[in-house]
């Protein structure tokens, strides 16, 4: 992964876990949302568990992806230090 593909990744990550994270609290609020229309929840228990959800994922969504963008940082590193010790040496063309 060169350092560019790196900064665009990590531009496409944060730009996505918000979404993500509503999505997936949605997901897991459908049940109570079915409850409710059954009327054997209140609306303040679905804003509840909404809330309970959107901090739980959110915190689980931004640790994820801190890890996936810190190994994906690694990896542009540690290229990066390969292509540079690679063009010390002369490259292909050395004359070794």
């Amino acid at each position: 992964m060169t350092r560019e593909e790196y900064v665009k990744f990590a531009s496409d990550v944060r730009r996505m876990r918000s979404l993500v994270v509503v999505v997936f609290a949605l997901v897991a609020l459908t049940p109570s949302v079915v409850e409710m229309f059954r009327q054997d929840l209140s609306p303040v228990m679905v804003l509840l568990r909404l809330v309970l959800a959107l901090v739980v994922l959110g915190v689980l969504v931004w640790f994820i992806s801190w890890l996936v963008l810190h190994f994906a940082r690694v990896q542009a590193a540690v290229a990066e230090q390969a292509r540079s010790r690679f063009d010390d040496e002369g490259g292909l063309n050395s004359g070794g």
